[in-house]
């Protein structure tokens, strides 16, 4: 007799397989093994929705990777070519660069509008099926664009020997115009944090000068960005958006751009009772936002200060005070805080001037804080040599 439990795994399978929640499966019946392909890459629902649009014969074109529902996806890419159209246009009318980056460009449908505007267009893509769709878009330029198969991070870790990627692209000094025009779809927060993080404390990420970003993201990760002690995210104020305010100049271009045309979409274990939008937003780097510290040490600090800091209902007179006792009342009198002051309610820019004129407090050098830092200072920078080496 056939076991009840091979009989309930199968109809499991055939049940995903009618809703096309997958594109390929085994059924084992015995010894006999079925293997059973849908007509489409897609689930029924994805197809729907994209047929609806009228689309769906471009949407069946993406890699079987992009049409699968994900839980927090590191990338994503759009398919819808009006929209991508809208924001290609939006872009090309802001450029402060001849040179574009463009991460996760699946289809290549915004690449195939940027390509117009700029003489050197590089596109990261980690999905073979995508690439070698795009590399039939490169045939068509072949001395204008660039393939490489890194996402976006991975491509700014290895910047300083990533070989003739860069060969064509200027180098200027940080303080000059902009040198590079960055095209990023971010899916999560995290990304945000590396890029702050690495913009501060890496300098291969300026080796060639100051970039702008045109970052693509949810409409909750731009509030969790913009969140401060003054305005209606303050529920979203963490540290990232301390970063965020105080390294770029940012704005948004275009809001509400429907989250469906971006695959893949989230699973239904993390989508939300409305699926939400996404924004384009431009960021600029500022020259030098933490000129009011006397070197990297302390603007390492100051990170960990923040990142270990900023929640609610965590006082910082408390906090300043474990690490130098007796310093609050300097500044409750000069900062106009109280004993009850909690860190959600100081803005980005107050908390910079907080810890700047805290950092130059005779105790600091000896606070455990400054020493930890020290310590990974010294660990990341013998960690790279042994990496160069």
């Amino acid at each position: 007799m056939y076991p009840r439990r091979c009989l309930l795994r199968n109809l499991f399978k055939i049940l995903k397989i009618l809703r096309r929640d997958v594109t390929v499966s085994t059924i084992n019946f015995g010894k006999t093994q079925i293997d059973v392909e849908p007509t489409s890459k897609l689930p029924r629902e994805i197809e729907k929705y994209f047929s609806d649009r009228g689309i769906l014969n471009v949407v069946q074109n993406i890699s079987k990777n992009y049409g699968k529902r994900k839980s927090g996806s590191d990338r994503v890419t759009i398919v819808d070519p009006n929209i991508a159209r809208q924001i290609a246009f939006t872009i090309c009318s802001r450029l402060s660069s001849k040179y574009a980056i463009e991460s996760d460009p699946g289809l290549g449908l915004i690449s195939e509008i940027l390509i117009m505007a700029v003489p050197q267009l590089i596109l990261c893509e980690t999905d073979e099926e995508c690439r070698l769709k795009l590399e039939k878009f490169k045939e068509k330029y072949t001395d204008k664009v660039k393939i490489v198969n890194m996402n976006f991070y991975s491509l700014m870790k290895h910047l300083s020997d990533t070989g003739n990627i860069f060969e064509d692209i200027p180098t200027k000094p940080w303080n000059d115009e902009i040198c590079l025009s960055y095209i990023v779809n971010v899916p999560c927060k995290q990304l945000f944090r590396n890029i702050c993080k690495n913009l501060v404390l890496n300098e291969t990420w300026k080796c060639f000068g100051r970039p702008e970003y045109y970052f693509l993201t949810s409409d909750i990760n731009y509030y969790k960005l913009i969140a401060n002690s003054e305005n209606l995210y303050q529920t979203y104020y963490r540290s990232t958006a301390v970063m965020f305010q105080l390294i770029f100049d940012y704005e948004i271009l275009l809001s509400d751009l429907p989250r469906e045309v971006f695959l893949p979409w989230p699973s239904r274990n993390y989508q939300r009772k409305k699926p939400g939008k996404f924004v384009l937003l431009r960021a600029v780097p500022k020259v030098n936002p933490f000129a009011e510290f006397e070197n990297k040490n302390i603007v390492r600090s100051f990170l960990n200060f923040i990142n270990d800091n900023i929640r609610k209902e965590k006082r910082i007179i408390p906090v300043l005070e474990s690490y130098v006792p007796l310093c609050g009342p300097y500044f409750i009198l000069n900062f106009d805080l109280s004993i009850y002051t909690e860190f959600i309610e100081i803005s980005p820019e107050k908390l910079l001037n907080i810890f700047s004129v805290f950092s130059k407090l005779p105790e600091f050098s000896k606070t455990d804080l400054y020493m930890m830092t020290k310590e990974e200072m010294a660990e990341n920078e013998s960690e790279s040599e042994d990496e160069n080496n």
